[in-house]
């Protein structure tokens, strides 16, 4: 009978141990829970081999370089900037062929309700008569507090 109580308090133990425990994303090695958490889900050696290695950006031969500066001169010249008409077109081309994102969508819409509203405030407005209001009384004296120095 104590066999059986100590194997199920070992199972007990040993399930408490494997589920503090994962595999590290790296390595696959296994590691506690609150260590992958502190590093990404990797165990300390893949986490600092990780940060070790850095960015590497390969290098660009000088006619790719050209063509990228040759890029930026036109976008700083103003060369790809559509006019707000242009932009529009193309949103509503977009919605037409089923490509546009709801943001999108969103941004002709609003777009729209401007433009009626421009319309509708463009239109001529009847100008109210002004009012003519005739004084009850004459105005008097200023009160004493203005005219004290």
């Amino acid at each position: 009978m104590s066999t059986y109580r100590n194997s199920r308090r070992d199972v007990a133990v040993a399930d408490d141990y494997i589920a503090s425990r994962m595999d590290c994303r790296g390595c696959h090695a296994s590691t506690d829970r609150a260590e992958l958490a502190l590093h990404g889900g990797q165990c300390v050696g893949c986490y600092r081999a990780y940060c070790e290695q850095g960015r590497h950006y390969p290098a660009l031969s000088i006619p790719q370089r050209k063509a990228a500066l040759d890029r930026v001169r036109v976008a700083l010249a103003g060369g790809l900037r559509a006019s707000p008409r242009q932009h529009i077109d193309h949103l509503a081309e977009l919605e037409r062929t089923g490509q546009a994102t709801p943001g999108q969508r969103g941004f002709l819409a609003a777009a729209g309700r401007v433009s009626q509203r421009e319309a509708a405030e463009q239109a001529p407005q009847p100008q109210p008569q002004p009012a003519q209001t005739a004084l009850a009384e004459p105005l008097g004296e200023p009160p004493a507090w203005t005219t004290e120095a």
